[in-house]
């Protein structure tokens, strides 16, 4: 309608609105004239349209998998919270998506060709056997951001596992435990390494009967664990447990053997989640601060999207103690 208002052609006037005069060009009167009477029209330019021309979607995607942390550990609603709160002030859109299997994922990533970027969280290594899908989005040019360090460059906000363990322990050696127990998990090794040098900086021998290895993250097998070492006399005052839930459980088979938390043993587990917070003893535990993670990974797509040649360097957060009732210094 304005081409033929102002009589001139199409491609002219999109020119003119657009900026993008190319090799073209149009005199002050008839340019202004375009203009104004783009505004009497109410004219409003279409992102999506403008973006598609420069070969963007505006869309970030992020793909999940949906059962990150133990049930009810939040760590999801972390993610999308932490994320969220960086991309909504932005002009992107985001498309979420969730897998639980390795089809799945794959599945997912190869639906996500039109994305300007990618944010991946991954919980657990056994999850995402496709290194090719995963090489394929870095060999494609698609800026990548894992939650995870994936071993094969792709720019990554992880929590230090090492960490974890280290802290968990040193805070109980701190007041006073000397026997603590721990729960080992093989796909964690680093929390056991941690736990190794807490006890080491402290010049204390650590007791051998009272590491445990559970190859899990739930609860299934802390009440038999717990009752198997009282029954062998093994003695403990501290329990470092690999998630809340695993956690509570143990609070509650300690008190129905009749033990008192944290007067005789004291119990931390990991991932700060909500019923450590109201629990009828509330949990301490080890915050794997998946928000900021969230937020740090979040920004850096959006720098990678801008500059697709940046190169950012790859962070890992170290966890955070929050202590409460279960580790409560206690005067016998």
């Amino acid at each position: 309608m304005i081409a033929k208002d102002v009589g001139c052609s199409t491609s002219l006037v999109s020119k003119v609105l657009s900026g993008r005069m190319g090799k073209s060009s149009v005199s002050l009167d008839l340019g202004l004239e375009i203009k104004d009477r783009a505004l009497k029209l109410g004219y409003k330019s279409n992102p999506i349209a403008s973006a598609l021309r420069r070969g963007s979607s505006n869309t970030i995607g992020v793909v999940i998998y949906r059962h990150d942390g133990q049930p009810g550990s939040e760590n999801v609603v972390s993610i999308i919270d932490g994320i969220t709160s960086v991309i909504n002030s932005t002009h992107f859109h985001l498309r979420w998506l969730f897998f639980s299997n390795e089809t799945e994922f794959i599945n997912q990533i190869k639906s996500l060709e039109d994305v300007d970027g990618i944010i991946i969280n991954r919980a657990y290594s056994s999850i995402i056997g496709s290194d090719f899908y995963i090489n394929k989005l870095k060999s494609d040019g698609i800026p990548t951001v894992s939650f995870t360090d994936l071993n094969n460059g792709i720019t990554f906000a992880d929590i230090s596992q090492k960490g974890v363990g280290y802290i968990a322990a040193k805070h109980l050696l701190s007041i006073g435990c000397k026997k603590i127990l721990l729960f080992k998990n093989s796909g964690m090794l680093p929390r056991f390494e941690g736990y190794v040098e807490a006890f080491k900086e402290a010049q204390k021998p650590i007791e051998e009967a009272i590491i445990i290895e559970d190859k899990s993250y739930t609860p299934d097998n802390i009440p038999a664990h717990i009752k198997k070492l009282y029954q062998n006399n093994c003695e403990f005052d501290g329990i470092i447990c690999n998630s809340d839930l695993q956690g509570i459980t143990a609070m509650k088979t300690l008190l129905a053997l009749g033990k008192k938390i944290p007067e005789d043993v004291k119990v931390v587990g990991v991932d700060d989640s909500p019923f450590a917070r109201y629990g009828i003893i509330p949990l301490t535990s080890i915050s794997g601060r998946t928000y900021d993670r969230a937020m740090w990974a979040a920004n850096a797509i959006l720098k990678l999207i801008n500059n697709p040649k940046m190169e950012i360097e790859s962070t890992t957060f170290e966890p955070k103690l929050v202590v409460r009732t279960s580790t409560k210094q206690f005067n016998k």
